[in-house]
């Protein structure tokens, strides 16, 4: 597995958004961080985009989260429906450049 490193520079607006998203809304990250793991563990793989689409969902209406209110990082192609649908569509610096387009920051 390999992982990497990414710095952003958002402007105040802009972390202000962050910090409200990723503090109150981080439980969607550790809700698929540990499923995928236990998935990963018991040898069953994680979870496709189509499968975490639909649990989002889920989590949306058991939680009661608007789209504003969801952050996403993507880089290609097939994130780019995910980053039109969230409150705040972030791409890393060598994105694809339609996902840079529609991006919140880049």
């Amino acid at each position: 597995m390999r992982g990497y490193r990414y710095r952003i520079y958002p402007k105040r607006n802009q972390m202000e958004v962050l910090e409200i998203m990723f503090s109150a809304k981080r439980f969607v990250w550790n809700y698929f961080l540990s499923l995928n793991m236990k998935r990963f563990e018991a040898k069953e793989g994680i979870l496709s985009y189509n499968e975490m689409s639909r649990l989002l969902t889920e989590l949306k209406q058991k939680y009661n989260l608007a789209d504003e209110e969801i952050a996403y990082i993507g880089d290609d192609m097939p994130d780019y429906e995910c980053i039109n649908y969230v409150g705040l569509g972030i791409a890393v610096k060598d994105a694809h450049p339609s996902i840079l387009s529609v991006s919140y920051t880049h």
